[in-house]
């Protein structure tokens, strides 16, 4: 049974009347949309990642896990400062930073995992590789000036000149936008998420589609400056009960001339409540495959021979997607709508029915498979001819004289 619309829901019908009634198809869209991931997911999805990036990474040398912080304006300092007392701007920090300790206690038979170490353990333990952990990237505005503040460290400077350490992010989620200025900071070696962030870029909208949304969210919004989120990042992805503020703002309060507002989430607050962690735990939209046959220029196999079967025809998209650069779990899990982990058991299946080869290239045996899918089931449909003249057989095979 398909999980039942945010939209159609109680709270949903009574958030959407706020709305004109032309403006409630673009608003129903935008609720529909929000993809929430609950805590045992997250954590889940977190610990495998940090264990999959710190046993590569390990190779190297020792390596050291960090929570991403918000950088605190009012005090003078570099990072790393791991006593630095948390302060009203950290919240899930809290969080990456249970879960960086119970990883770092799983990694501890390496002995070269370290949770949140000093400069001067850094140096003894000549550590070489930094994991920054988040949460949620989406406008990429709070790691950016975490990593400045790295930056500004003499220390760390020196031993970047010397390719003495590197810099790895981890986050359970990423958007194109925090993607694309993360990377642009010098410090940004690498960066590793469980699924690509849920927000306007990724939905499954036509650009029509995106641009009433967007259209919507300004309209009734009354913190202009919020209408797509923080520094308008878009974001429809909720990770455990903690509401990010880069959410639409209409989301908690908006401008209505239709009845006094009523928020699809408490106004004022950035929890979700007790019932709503357990009704909306993991939802997230389904990949819309017919959208991703277009996106990869491939429309004939939403159509094709596998276009009745779900599994069939994600697994022809996976090689539809590895028959063109460039072929990297980014731009995969991008296109296809996938996690990291989803992506990683479509791709082991791919090569354990040798339709892969180890460079990710595409077999004669998968080749062949995706010519197949493109093909259309031919539909033979046997028909009398039209004729309204009795039929009698004039003689019988087989049969001698009667």
């Amino acid at each position: 049974m398909m999980p039942v619309r945010l939209s159609d829901t109680i709270e949903g019908q009574r958030w959407l009347d706020n709305f004109l009634p032309d403006d409630r198809p673009a608003a129903a869209r935008l609720l529909d949309a929000l993809r929430f991931v609950s805590s045992d997911e997250f954590r889940a999805g977190m610990k495998q990642l940090m264990r999959d990036v710190a046993i590569q990474a390990l190779t190297a040398g020792p390596l050291a896990f960090y929570p991403v912080r918000p950088v605190d304006d009012d005090l003078a300092y570099t990072e790393p400062f791991p006593d630095r007392p948390y302060g009203p701007l950290d919240g899930s920090e809290h969080i990456t930073a249970n879960i960086i300790s119970e990883v770092s206690k799983t990694l501890k038979h390496t002995g070269a995992v370290i949770a949140s170490p000093t400069l001067e353990v850094l140096r003894d333990r000549r550590v070489r590789t930094i994991v920054l952990v988040d949460d949620n990237i989406a406008s990429g505005n709070t790691l950016t000036k975490h990593l400045d503040k790295w930056w500004e460290n003499p220390t760390i400077r020196s031993w970047r000149s010397y390719h003495l350490i590197k810099f790895a992010i981890v986050t359970y989620a990423c958007s194109r936008q925090g993607q694309t200025v993360v990377r642009r900071h010098r410090l940004a070696d690498d960066i590793k998420f469980v699924e690509f962030g849920a927000d306007f870029v990724s939905a499954h909208w036509t650009d029509d589609e995106r641009n009433e949304v967007r259209d919507v969210c300004r309209r009734y919004a009354v913190n202009k400056s919020l209408a797509l989120g923080y520094k308008r990042s878009e974001s429809l992805l909720i990770v455990g009960h903690t509401l990010p503020n880069n959410l639409p703002h209409i989301l908690w309060k908006g401008k209505s001339t239709v009845q006094p507002w009523a928020g699809f989430f408490a106004k004022g607050h950035r929890r979700l409540t007790p019932e709503q962690q357990v009704t909306l735990a993991g939802r997230r939209t389904p990949p819309d495959l017919d959208g991703v046959a277009k996106a990869l220029n491939d429309p004939n196999l939403g159509s094709g021979r596998f276009g009745d079967s779900y599994t069939a025809l994600l697994l022809i998209l996976v090689l539809a997607g590895l028959s063109q650069p460039p072929r990297t779990d980014d731009w995969l899990m991008t296109v296809l709508h996938l996690t990291l982990f989803e992506l990683q058991n479509l791709l082991a299946n791919a090569h354990r029915l040798h339709l892969v080869d180890d460079q990710r290239r595409l077999t004669d045996e998968g080749h062949a498979l995706l010519r197949q899918a493109r093909s259309k089931i031919r539909q033979v449909r046997p028909r009398l001819s039209d004729s309204d003249v009795t039929y009698y057989p004039l003689s019988l095979r087989g049969v001698s004289a009667v």
